[in-house]
C-alpha cells in the first residue's frame, strides 16, 4: 500500500474517533478523560491536531513492545 494512502487512512480513523469522543463528552456532560490509542506512531501534525482539542493521544511502539503516550 502506498505510504499516502495508510497516512490518509490513519488521519480518516483519528477523524472517526474525534467525533465518537466529542459526542460521548457531550453526553457526560463534559466528565470524561478523552484518549485515542493507535496501533502506530502517529505524525507530528495528526500529534498537534489531537492535543489542541484537549484529547490524550496513545500509540503502540513496536520497537519497545509496549504503549506509548504522546
Amino acid at each position: 500500500m502506498p505510504r499516502k494512502n495508510c497516512l490518509a487512512r490513519s488521519y480518516g480513523v483519528i477523524r472517526a474517533a474525534i467525533g465518537q469522543l466529542l459526542e460521548y463528552r457531550f453526553k457526560h456532560k463534559g466528565k470524561a478523560a478523552l484518549e485515542i490509542v493507535l496501533g502506530k506512531k502517529p505524525t507530528l501534525g495528526e500529534i498537534t491536531f489531537v492535543k489542541s482539542l484537549g484529547i490524550q493521544l496513545t500509540y503502540w511502539d513496536e520497537q519497545n513492545n509496549k504503549f506509548r503516550a504522546v
